[in-house]
């Protein structure tokens, strides 16, 4: 039968896949145009095509229903004997798929496959050439496979999330493919945090935001060429609930591992890591943080005062029904444990959350010592803060003094150390003479002065240089200015910083503030790191210091003014601790200050 055309029966077969990859193909429409005028072409009959078989769907993988039931399926039975196509990649982009159309010309079953390109007859040339061409194109999948996950990876590694963005948000198209950022979609992201702040208040089922999103703000799909620009469906509002990205992270398939992860993004978040914890707790959904991601403020800075173990944190979560207006432990629970009302479906509650800290009794469980919430802890901060606190006032009335007197100690120091050179020029000189002279009298036998005397006051002007030189040398490495005006900057900005600042700005703040941080009784024990106290001390000798006082401005009340005149040498005593300072013990307080000022300036 090999050559002769008209004794073929033939299914006609057209595939269009919908990978992402092969887009660009001939579209079906296509395919029956070029098939057709091979047909014409080969002056094949309509009588012999048996069936025409259609499709959308990858070949990349076996398992086409199309294609085992109406195409090898029928050729295996005899019901034809050849298959047309527009191209053999049509029919094969695996091993398998094409190890079975080998198979059924190995047996006799399958004798031709016409393609625009050539017809493959039953003969070993042509089936190699056909396994060739079906091996080739899986060669092309599979290059593209690996170029595209290279592609995915390296978009990941640049903290960009690889596919379409989450409502409120819209892909960069401006840029070119693979380097493509995410932006905020100016019109939906406010309507989306909307949406966040319903959920939050805990006055709103699911379902009702949904109809406020429709019918209130307004809110649709974005719009593409062919969908979007509808309302919102529940499960798109739920998913919107559920998707980490709004709080800066995305979930990834380690294409190593296999396993999902949670990936920073470099987008701008919408909500805090908090709030969709607690949106979480508000849906009764499962929530598992981050590996290391949780901080808690002091976690790692405070002791048991009892046993000296460890304190730890751990979050507490409460709901108030808003139907029965009972309270229950709400963390992964899908329904009030009272009333039996889905948390989904649960309007007017009110979510409540707690963080307590409490000793981990590894050194003695027996240690009875309860727990404390984080808002007593924060009070016992808030206290030792109040008792450094500076007023900006009088912050700039302090630095303008250490500045004064840094100044007075430099030009002192100047004088000093241009004495000291002089005196160590002269002793150099002596102790030349003196060497001169010993030479001399070990030359003419010592006739002038006895070597002991003279080795003796050697002895004493070597001495008495070590000591100029090194006087000289702890002038110069006295304390850093900079460092001591952002130590009067931190006492002035911390109680601020405690109060509005995150959970790590709060953390940061307790380890520069103290050492020895001990719990016992539910109170904090502090120990002021130095030179706070010297601070806190001022606080106790003027008051006025922490409430804005400012000398230059109250000439006129003579009386407030000697006052405060009478209190100035202690001030200036313990301004001058501050600034002589070690450096070592002033670096902290200048590391937290210039990282803070950044942030919140």
């Amino acid at each position: 039968m090999q050559g002769d055309l008209r004794r073929l029966t033939i299914i006609q077969y057209r595939r269009k896949s919908t990978e992402g990859d092969e887009r660009q193909i001939a579209s079906l429409p296509d395919q029956a145009a070029a098939i057709q005028a091979l047909k014409e072409r080969l002056d094949i009959e309509p009588s012999q095509i048996f069936e025409d078989v259609e499709e959308a769907k990858s070949a990349k993988e076996p398992g086409r229903i199309e294609f085992n039931t109406k195409l090898i399926k029928q050729v295996a039975e005899g019901k034809a004997n050849a298959i047309m196509c527009w191209h053999a990649d049509r029919l094969s982009r695996n091993a398998i798929d094409t190890a079975t159309l080998v198979n059924l010309m190995d047996i006799g079953k399958l004798h031709a496959i016409i393609t625009n390109q050539q017809i493959f007859w039953n003969t070993p040339m042509d089936k190699f050439m056909l396994a060739l061409l079906c091996g080739q194109a899986k060669l092309e999948n599979d290059n593209k496979s690996i170029n595209v996950k290279r592609g995915l990876t390296g978009k990941v590694r640049k903290g960009w999330r690889p596919g379409v963005a989450p409502l409120g948000y819209v892909n960069n198209k401006s840029k070119q493919s693979g380097e493509r950022d995410i932006a905020i979609d100016q019109e939906r992201f406010p309507l989306v945090r909307k949406l966040w702040d319903l959920l939050l208040s805990g006055k709103y089922s699911v379902r009702q935001i949904q109809k406020i999103a429709d019918e209130n703000l307004g809110l649709r799909t974005r719009k593409t060429k062919k969908q979007g620009g509808k309302p919102l469906s529940l499960s798109l509002v739920y998913e919107i609930f559920n998707e980490p990205f709004y709080y800066g992270w995305y979930r990834w398939k380690n294409s190593d591992t296999g396993d999902h992860e949670l990936v920073k993004g470099n987008h701008q978040p919408m909500i805090s890591e908090e709030e969709y914890q607690h949106g979480q707790a508000i849906l009764g959904r499962p929530w598992k943080p981050r590996p290391k991601s949780h901080v808690f403020s002091y976690t790692g800075l405070i002791r048991c005062g009892e046993c000296g173990a460890s304190v730890t944190a751990e979050d507490k979560w409460q709901t108030i029904c808003g139907v029965c207006k009972k309270k229950f432990a709400s963390q992964n629970r899908e329904r009030c444990p009272f009333c039996k009302t889905s948390m989904d479906n649960m309007s007017g509650k009110e979510v409540l959350h707690y963080v307590y800290y409490h000793c981990t009794k590894r050194k003695d469980p027996r240690c009875s010592q309860k727990s404390v919430r984080s808002e007593g802890l924060d009070q016992e901060i808030e206290r030792e803060l109040k008792r450094i606190s500076i007023k900006q006032k009088y912050l700039k009335w302090a630095v303008d003094a250490v500045t004064e007197e840094d100044g007075k100690e430099k030009s002192l120091t100047k004088q000093l150390h241009s004495r000291a050179e002089r005196e160590v020029t002269i002793l150099k000189e002596e102790l030349a003479e003196t060497n001169r002279f010993i030479i001399k009298q070990e030359l003419s036998g010592w006739t002038l002065m006895k070597k002991e005397e003279a080795i003796a006051e050697r002895k004493r002007l070597e001495k008495q240089l070590g000591e100029l030189e090194n006087n000289a040398s702890k002038e110069k490495s006295g304390g850093s200015l900079d460092a001591a005006m952002d130590t009067l900057r931190f006492a002035s900005h911390a109680p601020y910083w405690f109060r509005e600042g995150t959970v790590a700005q709060k953390k940061a703040i307790a380890e520069t503030l103290g050492s020895n941080l001990t719990l016992r009784d539910r109170k904090l024990n502090i120990s002021l790191a130095y030179p706070l106290p010297e601070i806190a001390h001022m606080i106790q000798i003027a008051p006025e210091i922490s409430q804005g006082f400012e000398p230059k401005n109250n000439e006129g009340k003579k009386r407030g003014n000697e006052s405060f005149e009478e209190k100035i040498p202690a001030l200036l005593r313990s301004l001058n601790a501050v600034r002589t300072c070690a450096p070592t013990q002033l670096q902290p307080f200048s590391d937290l200050v210039k990282t803070f000022l950044h942030k919140w300036d």
